[in-house]
């Protein structure tokens, strides 16, 4: 099924893959976890590509990826375990961790440091493109100087 719209889509809701060739094994198989989509694609020893997409499970990533290797076994005609047993190499990467640093969202979090540098990260030396300019806000600090705990210093021997 075709996803047109998430208002409609079921967690197994997959873009339809169109198969122009199938792909020669061994081939390499790459997985990106997303909040809303895990897409995987995948390249045959010839240079054929094929990608599918399917919704990601968010409070199981894990299902969301046999979910999508699902999907792209259905788009060959193969079973999953055929699929795997094909691949050479197999790269997984996540959009998820990225996308909760830019939203804002998730844990708090805190920050160890050197003993004396408890601000450091806060004073923000060399973040600026020009030093000499400080009429651009700087970005919100994630571990703030109050949920930063010193360490002791190492001494060196």
């Amino acid at each position: 099924m075709a996803l047109t719209g998430l208002e409609d889509a079921s967690p197994a809701a997959t873009e339809t893959a169109v198969v122009a060739r199938h792909p020669l094994a061994p081939w390499r198989i790459g997985v990106d976890v997303g909040g809303t989509f895990t897409d995987v694609a995948l390249i045959g020893r010839d240079g054929a590509i094929v990608t599918v997409k399917s919704l990601s499970v968010p409070k199981d990533p894990a299902a969301g990826v046999m979910q999508a290797l699902d999907c792209m076994a259905g788009a060959l005609g193969i079973a999953r375990r055929a699929l795997l047993k094909g691949c050479e190499l197999f790269v997984h990467g996540s959009t998820v961790a990225t996308n909760t640093i830019l939203e804002h969202t998730g844990a708090t979090v805190g920050l160890l440091v050197t003993e004396g540098f408890r601000d450091s990260v806060e004073i923000r030396r060399g973040v600026r493109a020009n030093p000499w300019d400080h009429r651009p806000p700087y970005p919100p600090v994630r571990a703030t100087a109050w949920r930063s705990m010193p360490t002791a210093t190492m001494q060196s021997t």
